[in-house]
């Protein structure tokens, strides 16, 4: 249990490199929110943040944050998926 938890938070971490370092790159959409590795592992850890892999299946089997889902990018916008209102749903890609 400890282990996985120590993954959970390492992940998390890196997310939040990639975050905080993704201002200085041109977003998709500069709308779309964004959240310190700090913030998603609070909101995580209260059950208030799904984690979700934006990338393909196959890469997501080989590698993913343990406790995150799969929802292929392509797939959120070619199947008009609705995602929950009560949670926040982050994407990430690594």
């Amino acid at each position: 249990m400890k282990f996985k938890f120590f993954v959970i938070i390492i992940s998390i971490l890196l997310i939040g490199v990639t975050v905080s370092h993704g201002q200085s790159f041109r977003s998709a959409n500069p709308e779309v929110p964004r959240i310190t590795a700090f913030e998603a592992m609070e909101l995580y850890s209260q059950g208030k943040l799904i984690l979700a892999n934006a990338h393909e299946r196959a890469s997501y089997l080989i590698a993913h944050i343990i406790g995150s889902i799969s929802l292929p990018n392509g797939e959120v916008q070619n199947r008009n998926i609705k995602l929950p209102t009560n949670f926040i749903v982050a994407f990430y890609c690594t």
